[in-house]
């Protein structure tokens, strides 16, 4: 590819044949063609970095068929949009900020021009923007068309919850949500370890109020473990119409609060306290929140920061039955993901000692991948109803058919002792 100067940035033979080691390097990440999750391509890897009124660099990833990345292809493409040095790549993406119209804003209010700009984003672009010697601190922008998450910030704050401030504005017909960089571990790296389940009763809360605000996509990567506890960073949505059902695919999927008590049930199956706990401290704040004119307090506070708000979603779900509803929906889901442990302990296995042996069985390699470094178990498995059975064919041609055996014992002998209902 010969010379090509786009913006402020140059793409020369060098950056070419970095870009190709690390593509080279990363070839086992992907997927035979027609599945839908294609490798970056020299090309749109050159256009992502220079081209200087671009906002996006996403994964090559078909929306609408449930397929998942992992957490080496966020890296992958991180790697790969921070490619230049820090200098030069902050000043195009101040480019490209004023070019959006968000950059007189971002200047006037939090004193950006002398930032080091980086994308941290996972399947997209979200910015970090931080002082060159303070790497832990700053802002973190991101496109948002709806100020979803400033209004659920103001309601953790009104209730005396942990919180951050969350900011939203438009330019140029774009919304841009603007909140403080939160260093720490994400709650489904800490749950992966293993690590005892000390801040269920935060999760619980958050479950508890996530649920009466209908709040989408709380997965356990929107939760950070930082210096000031359990904190959300993001929300996708509120007033959720399928949230219901989508909370049963989540749980299930190992990726919602009550998902982070499954690890250790695994462990110590006879301790059932943090399942206890987590259910009790459920209850008593959908209980205490439900005492409480929460309808008539979003709608104030979304008089003041937006005109999102729904007065009956609230009150629709201030009951004790909406309540006991979603305790046994809770219950059944965690019994199924218990069920899927057992198969992703043995993908894991597969995984870790023949990893080409998923090269025929691309499903699977999705999974294993979208797995690593994460609490997950198959999400999604219900559009997939044969996952499992492939699974269990692999695992008895390789020999490993008493293990999977093993694990499918141990994961019904948690639920039996937990009392937990089949899954509805």
């Amino acid at each position: 590819m010969s010379n090509k100067s786009l913006g402020t940035l140059i793409w020369t033979p060098k950056e070419t044949s970095g870009v190709k080691t690390i593509l080279a390097d990363a070839s086992q990440l992907w997927f035979p063609k027609g599945f839908g999750f294609d490798p970056f391509s020299l090309e749109q890897i050159q256009f992502a970095l220079t081209d200087p009124c671009i906002l996006q660099f996403r994964l090559n990833k078909v929306r609408g068929r449930g397929i998942l990345y992992g957490v080496r292809h966020a890296a992958l493409r991180r790697k790969l949009a921070n490619l230049y040095p820090a200098t030069e790549r902050s000043l195009l993406w101040q480019k490209r900020l004023n070019h959006a119209g968000i950059w007189p804003y971002l200047t006037q209010h939090y004193a950006v021009q002398n930032m080091i700009i980086s994308d941290i984003g996972m399947g997209h672009t979200v910015l970090h923007c931080h002082p060159p010697d303070a790497p832990d601190s700053g802002i973190v922008l991101k496109q948002e068309e709806l100020p979803h998450h400033r209004l659920f910030c103001h309601i953790l704050q009104t209730l005396g919850w942990g919180n951050i401030h969350s900011d939203h504005t438009i330019a140029q017909h774009l919304g841009w949500q603007i909140t403080p960089f939160i260093p720490g571990e994400t709650v489904s790296e800490w749950a992966s370890l293993g690590h005892s389940p000390i801040h269920i009763p935060v999760l619980a809360k958050f479950a508890a109020l996530g649920d009466l605000m209908g709040r989408e996509d709380r997965h356990n990567e929107n939760y950070i473990l930082g210096p000031h506890g359990c904190l959300p960073i993001d929300t996708a949505a509120l007033y959720g119409k399928h949230n219901e059902s989508w909370l049963f695919k989540y749980v299930s999927g190992g990726l919602y609060e009550i998902s982070t008590i499954a690890p250790h049930l695994w462990k110590n199956t006879p301790d059932q306290a943090p399942l206890k706990q987590f259910l009790t401290d459920y209850s008593e704040c959908h209980d205490t929140l439900s005492a409480i004119p929460l309808s008539q307090l979003v709608a104030n506070i979304a008089a003041e920061t937006s005109q999102l708000q729904n007065h009956g979603f609230i009150a629709e779900r201030q009951t004790l039955a909406y309540r006991n509803d979603r305790i046994m929906h809770y219950k059944a889901a965690l019994a199924n993901m218990l069920h899927r442990m057992a198969y992703r302990n043995l993908l894991d296995m597969i995984w870790e000692t023949n990893p080409a042996s998923l090269n025929a069985h691309p499903t699977l390699k999705m999974y294993a991948l979208a797995h690593e470094s994460r609490l997950a178990t198959f999400f999604l498995a219900e559009e997939r109803p044969w996952i499992f059975e492939n699974l269990s064919a692999v695992a008895h041609a390789m020999g490993l058919g008493e293990i999977l055996d093993t694990y499918r014992q141990h994961a019904q002998d948690i639920v039996d002792l937990t009392r937990l209902p089949a899954p509805l």
